[in-house]
């Protein structure tokens, strides 16, 4: 599990950031931490639409999973940490998936009969 707090360069976040490595220590869970400057990778703040710091990344088995802007408390980060920890994977990219594909069937309604039916064949 990878844990991220995206910080404003004037808050290096520096307590929060041992704080979540207290909680990880506490828990036993294997947790990889970063402290992101908001300013260093605008990037990353436009994918995830991060508008206020600090906020908080939880990534698990190539996904993300928690995303959302937090004054991180430790009973608050243990609670949360573990649920993330509990979570079946497999049920997660099965679900994703599914949305993906649900997603992609309402996409193809809209487009033109043309689109979906395919190119026209040649008549001879």
């Amino acid at each position: 599990m990878a844990v991220v707090l995206i910080h404003a360069p004037d808050n290096f976040a520096t307590e929060q950031l041992e704080g979540l490595a207290r909680v990880c220590e506490r828990t036993a869970l294997p947790c990889a931490l970063a402290a992101v400057d908001s300013t260093k990778i605008p990037g990353l703040l436009a994918m995830f639409g991060v508008v206020q710091t600090p906020y908080l990344l939880i990534f698990r088995d190539r996904g993300a999973l928690y995303a959302e802007p937090v004054q991180p408390t430790a009973p608050g980060l243990e609670a949360l940490l573990a649920r993330m920890q509990q979570l079946d994977m497999d049920e997660v990219h099965a679900e994703i998936e599914a949305q993906r594909q649900a997603q992609e069937a309402l996409l193809m309604r809209r487009a033109c009969p043309t689109v979906r039916s395919g190119p026209a064949r040649s008549r001879k």
